[in-house]
């Protein structure tokens, strides 16, 4: 793909955000400059690494991040038949400016192919960053911290020490990891111990060990994951019981 001339675009909630790293915020500005042609971006991670000279694992932790603080979000199309992707599309999500600083954004996110499955609006209203233009301050809203001990920060770090088995990324935020551990287990009603199934499953299946490298995404496939889980358990046990003679 040519390097298009088009104008990046970093608005201030993005370049303030600390949960972000300095990189992560040129890629969002390279992203900007990628879909002033069609609305949204198709480059792939490939394109992304060759351009930055890092790995393509390096690039995908940065769109992560900037998925997971709601600032982009990304549809894949799929091969027919197949788990194969066909294509990435990579989606700006409007921000606020000016005085829209503290609307949150779930307000702020029609038109945007409401058809599509986008994942978590509850995550940004727990960790907002609002921007004061009058004076250059950063302000931060009270957010909750959890502490090691608590249940959803082990569920964070056990996700990532399995990640870290299959794929090398960045050390996350574990706040946020965290806080979307939370989401998953009081806003979706999902159990810990199905919590803990799905990662032990999602870092074993060669095709989502790949694709699981953040809470955000282990909530967006939870009900994809718990059904393949259960498909495959049952195939081993009918397996297990298959020439046996129960009259023998």
């Amino acid at each position: 793909m040519e390097k298009k001339g088009y104008f990046a675009v970093i608005p201030a909630i993005v370049r303030y955000d600390s949960e972000l790293n300095a990189n992560a915020k040129l890629l969002y500005g390279e992203l900007t400059a990628l879909s002033n042609e069609k609305g949204y971006c198709w480059a792939t991670n490939q394109y992304f690494a060759d351009l930055y000279s890092v790995s393509k694992r390096t690039i995908s932790t940065w769109i992560s991040n900037l998925e997971e603080r709601e600032y982009i979000k990304t549809r894949l199309n799929y091969k027919e038949n197949s788990k194969e992707v066909a294509n990435r599309f990579i989606y700006i999500l409007p921000y606020p400016v000016e005085n829209e600083f503290y609307t949150p954004r779930k307000n702020l996110h029609e038109g945007i192919e409401e058809s599509t499955q986008w994942g978590s609006e509850e995550n940004f209203q727990d960790n907002t960053t609002p921007i004061n233009n009058t004076n250059n301050k950063v302000t931060k809203t009270r957010k909750q911290v959890y502490e090691d001990s608590s249940d959803y920060m082990k569920l964070a770090k056990m996700l990532y020490e399995k990640i870290l088995l299959n794929n090398e990324i960045d050390p996350p935020v574990f706040q946020n990891w965290a806080n979307d551990i939370r989401l998953m287990i009081e806003k979706d009603k999902r159990s810990i111990d199905d919590v803990m199934r799905m990662i032990a499953f999602s870092q074993k299946d060669k095709f989502w060990q790949n694709n699981i490298l953040s809470p955000a995404k282990l909530r967006k496939q939870f009900i994809t994951l718990k059904a393949q889980s259960k498909s495959k358990s049952e195939s081993k046990t009918s397996n297990a019981f298959s020439g046996i003679d129960l009259n023998g």
